[in-house]
């Protein structure tokens, strides 16, 4: 994907499920790489899906950052199991794995925030999501990464999260 976007490349990110059951719908059967490039080009042509695009750079960035965290927490979740069964002499090994993992985590942490707040749109979203009682700096990043969308609506209205800010 990225690459086609950086060619200019028009690109669709379509449902595999889509495509199998139009590829049902038509009577095709048969599995082959040709035969699978020949299915998208025809589904394509046929259905005229919209065009996809990147998610801007920095919820690009956001996604990437925040998606190494979640490998630091279940590395550290790991470890903190391993720390209750494992015998004593093993123990200050994982100790120091598990300071490391908080170091990393919470500069990521940090990382992400800085982010969020280099962005007025993505600052102003965070403040909004924080005003829930419940919702952390973890939530408020992940909605924001899978969810660029968030308080926005289809029509050419102003961005919902804008109205709520008034």
């Amino acid at each position: 994907m990225c690459a086609c976007a950086k060619a200019g490349l028009p690109l669709v990110v379509a449902n595999p499920v889509h495509i199998k059951k139009f590829a049902g719908a038509i009577g095709q059967l048969a599995k082959t790489d040709k035969l699978d490039a020949c299915l998208i080009a025809r589904y394509g042509e046929m259905i005229q899906p919209a065009l996809s695009s990147l998610k801007p750079e920095i919820i690009l960035a956001i996604s990437d950052l925040l998606s190494r965290r979640n490998q630091l927490v279940k590395m550290q979740t790991m470890e903190k199991n391993r720390l209750q069964i494992m015998p004593k002499c093993v123990q200050g090994s994982i100790a120091a794995i598990l300071k490391t993992l908080h170091k990393e985590i919470t500069k990521l942490d940090k990382q992400l925030l800085q982010l969020i707040d280099s962005c007025e749109e993505h600052q102003e979203k965070s403040d909004i999501l924080k005003s829930v009682p419940g919702v952390g700096n973890v939530a408020v990043i992940t909605l924001l990464s899978c969810f660029p969308e968030l308080g926005t609506s289809a029509t050419s209205r102003p961005p919902l999260w804008r109205v709520l800010r008034r």
